[in-house]
């Protein structure tokens, strides 16, 4: 369903010749949350910071704790700072080289900085 078809669903724009009770309540209810989830979508891809680095996406918790190495901050450091424990800085840390494909910290801060410079 596209979003045009689910905001005929809900018959804001009066356009359709059926009135609004021959749609069941639960319809509109489900086009209503479509188009919210397409708005909220969007709304993140325009209003959040690119966390991309090479291409390659990272999430928002990877990235920080990729620069709180950059800083020199250990796991456990990092995660007094942010308020996770050092066995989820880690398990960020590690996500962010798996999908940068690179095997020690140093490298994925490498990236990082790289693409900062370039970016």
């Amino acid at each position: 369903m596209t979003v045009r078809e689910s905001w005929q669903l809900l018959h804001l724009p009066p356009t359709n010749d059926a009135p609004a009770s021959s749609v069941p309540s639960r319809v509109r209810g489900w086009a209503l949350q479509l188009m919210a989830m397409y708005f909220h979508a969007h709304a993140r891809r325009k209003l959040l910071p690119d966390t991309s680095i090479d291409g390659v996406a990272l999430s928002r918790r990877e990235i920080e704790c990729l620069k709180w190495a950059a800083e020199g901050k250990s796991a456990w450091e990092t995660g007094r700072i942010m308020g996770i424990s050092r066995y989820t800085v880690a398990f960020h840390l590690d996500n962010a080289k798996a999908k940068l494909g690179v095997k020690s910290t140093i490298q994925a801060v490498a990236r990082l900085a790289k693409a900062n410079q370039t970016g």
